[in-house]
């Protein structure tokens, strides 16, 4: 099971950021590739390095919600290391019933509020590896009000700002 800290904390990083001001939040760039964004956030003096992209495409697009995004964030080596992938929807889920698609493979996602990570641990190196080689992410997932949508991710420069995320934050 995730411990989900680094999620959480990116994820309040990117909110505190949007509506609060870089005093709550500091955030740095650090290489923009495409889609993809390498950022390193400080809050109350924990760094928590992630790449992050919104969906280039929301069905179904009538549908009214807030933003979302798709993160994936680094553990520093004093933590095991590693990469988790989480995603933000702007709504709350349903129990069950959630999977991203990397080209042809799917895998399972487990949802907690506005929230999904992937089901299995094992996964992740496998995610990782399907986002460096393939060309876009699909998120079918299904609304605590029963709506299904499908998030669509451009994997263009996700390499290169995950590649830069690494050397730049030392992980």
């Amino acid at each position: 099971m995730h411990s989900r800290t680094s999620f959480a904390l990116a994820s309040a990083l990117v909110a505190l950021a949007a509506t609060a001001g870089p005093a709550l939040a500091e955030q740095k760039i650090l290489y923009q590739s495409g889609a993809w964004r390498a950022v390193a956030a400080t809050q109350a003096g924990q760094q928590v390095c992630f790449v992050i992209a919104s969906p280039e495409t929301r069905e179904p697009a009538s549908l009214k919600r807030d933003p979302g995004n798709l993160f994936i964030t680094t553990k520093p080596r004093r933590e095991g290391g590693g990469s988790e992938l989480s995603i933000r929807f702007g709504y709350r889920l349903a129990e069950g019933g959630h999977s991203l698609e990397v080209d042809d493979r799917s895998f399972v996602l487990m949802p907690q509020g506005e929230a999904a990570w992937l089901r299995a641990d094992a996964d992740e190196p496998t995610v990782l590896s399907e986002f460096r080689s393939g060309r876009e992410v699909s998120v079918s997932v299904r609304s605590a009000r029963g709506n299904a949508t499908v998030d669509t991710y451009s994997l263009i420069g996700f390499s290169a700002a995950f590649d830069a995320l690494r050397r730049q934050c030392h992980v």
